[in-house]
């Protein structure tokens, strides 16, 4: 197809002229390229635009009414495909928007399309620093054929403000260390930085994560849930109230620093898994503190039953992350669900005694979930001081513990 291109395209130089009225390469624009190429040549908004009074730039409507223009600059008759809206240089946004999909039919070498698609917006939000936003429209393929030059196949229309509330957070929490199920006070102040519209139907939840993405569905977990408040355009609200880290908040194997953050997601959204693309609660919606060393709670949670000399334990998985809330998800993320749980059993050594527990522990912790440090090896175990300590054994669902001492 490429070879029958370029002859077309040779032949359609300015040797000949293309001076035959029926040839395809009269036509405007056409055989600008070899091959076939989609062009967008023109995006702008379609709707009544008004003016911000506050900043004096465009203010256009939630709804956008997008038009544009598609051309074939090549020689030869185009694939289909399609485009769609998204907003240009915020990729963020684009999960709190839904545009239409319009079809591009084939087009013939210098032809035209024009189109119109909306962007509906349903997030009741922007953050501040974000506006002026433009749209963009892409054009995809659905063919399996060559558009020469894909550098083209986006543009973007002029910038505006659009009429949302503006989101600012800051955060503070002030704990250097908190066990699981302990209380503590969340304190963060929202600001509304918009002109136009209140700050309605949202939440804010605290969110712990360990690494990666802040906030980011499979690597946090979210507490701590509270509706805020309209915030009219102007006000700022400062909220305080007492929650517990979530058992499911953490691994709960050892005391560990997690990141934590307050972040801000629609009311509704009450499954933290369930809609990651929908209502993620990731930066910039999210306000960081500081590091957090979050203890396990084991008694509270996990029950870990006492190792006594020549009584056999026998213990399904008692402890560990819990599972994910969707069955896609626990899925997608089987090895986290599954991997992570473990079995839990505490002893209560004196120090300087050697303990020998089978099957071997690959974990020991003290009373705070901090590695303590095993004085022997293999089975036999054997502690400087004396206290509760607790063994983490991963193996199969079911494992049976015998301890002694020699």
């Amino acid at each position: 197809m490429r070879s029958v291109a370029a002859l077309l395209f040779s032949a359609c130089s300015v040797a000949t002229g293309c001076r035959d009225a029926t040839g395809v390469c009269d036509r405007p624009y056409a055989c600008e390229v070899p091959g076939w190429d989609l062009a967008l040549v023109s995006a702008v908004l379609d709707n009544a635009i008004a003016t911000d009074s506050a900043s004096g730039q465009p203010l256009a409507p939630r709804d956008l009414r997008v038009r544009f223009t598609v051309r074939n600059r090549g020689s030869s008759l185009s694939g289909s495909s399609r485009a769609v809206l998204g907003w240009s240089g915020t990729d963020w946004v684009e999960a709190k928007a839904v545009s239409d999909t319009v079809w591009i039919a084939p087009l013939e070498p210098g032809d035209s399309m024009v189109k119109t698609a909306m962007l509906r917006i349903f997030t009741p939000y922007l953050t501040y620093g974000n506006p002026p936003l433009a749209v963009r429209v892409g054009i995809l393929q659905t063919e399996n054929m060559l558009n020469e030059h894909p550098e083209n196949d986006t543009l973007s229309t002029p910038p505006m403000l659009l009429p949302l509330s503006l989101l600012q957070l800051a955060v503070a929490i002030g704990v250097p260390r908190l066990q699981v199920n302990e209380p503590f006070q969340v304190r963060y102040r929202v600001w509304n930085a918009g002109y136009h519209e209140s700050l309605e139907g949202v939440a804010g939840a605290v969110c712990l994560w360990a690494s990666g993405d802040g906030c980011w569905p499979g690597n946090f977990a979210v507490f701590g849930k509270r509706d805020l408040p309209s915030i009219a355009p102007g006000d700022t609200v400062t909220i305080a109230y007492t929650t517990a880290v979530a058992p499911t908040a953490v691994w709960q194997d050892e005391a560990w620093d997690y990141w934590y953050s307050v972040c801000i997601q629609p009311s509704p959204w009450t499954d933290p898994y369930g809609e990651p693309g929908l209502a993620r609660c990731t930066w910039p919606e999210s306000a960081d503190d500081s590091w957090v060393r979050v203890r396990p709670d084991y008694e509270g949670v996990c029950a870990p039953p006492a190792l006594v000399a020549g009584e056999p334990i026998t213990l399904r998985y008692n402890c560990g992350f819990m599972p994910y809330t969707t069955q896609e998800h626990r899925d997608s993320h089987i090895r986290r669900v599954d991997n992570y749980r473990f079995h839990l059993t505490s002893l209560d050594a004196t120090a300087g005694v050697t303990y020998v527990v089978q099957p071997g522990p690959h974990y020991l912790r003290d009373a705070q979930g901090e590695r303590a440090v095993n004085l022997a090896r293999g089975d036999s175990l054997r502690f400087a001081a004396s206290g509760r300590y607790y063994l983490e054994t991963f193996g199969a669902d079911t494992l049976t513990f015998i301890m002694r001492q020699p």
